[in-house]
């Protein structure tokens, strides 16, 4: 299985999400994806398996896995990878949408997202 359906945000969300997407891979062989600069901010809830950056666009940003992350504006990619099973939900968000001034864009860097009560955390 490998499906990649995409949506376009109702009228007023667009000045802040350029879009969604949604991605589910299963069965498939493991593999590498690179996640390509954009000038938006990447916002990634996953639904199964975490995400897992082997290398950050930051060099000096370690690898990790995440169950939600937002990823800042970067200008190299990032690398993406799973081992045959992946599903999840993409929001690419505009930077002066997002409520937080340019100096917290994240300069490249990916964080893990928290949710009140703990709802993303790793179990």
């Amino acid at each position: 299985m490998d499906e990649h359906p995409l949506a376009v945000p109702a009228p007023p969300l667009r000045p802040y999400v350029s879009g969604y997407a949604g991605y589910r891979q299963a069965g498939v062989p493991p593999g590498r994806h690179r996640g390509l600069p954009s000038p938006r901010l990447t916002l990634i809830f996953t639904l199964d398996e975490p995400l897992t950056l082997a290398g950050h666009p930051d060099p000096a940003q370690a690898p990790g896995t995440y169950s939600a992350l937002l990823g800042g504006l970067h200008t190299r990619p990032a690398m993406i990878t799973h081992q045959g099973r992946q599903s999840g939900i993409q929001l690419g968000l505009h930077p002066l949408g997002a409520g937080c001034p340019p100096s917290q864009w994240l300069a490249g860097e990916f964080r893990n997202v928290q949710a009140p009560g703990g709802a993303f955390e790793e179990g």
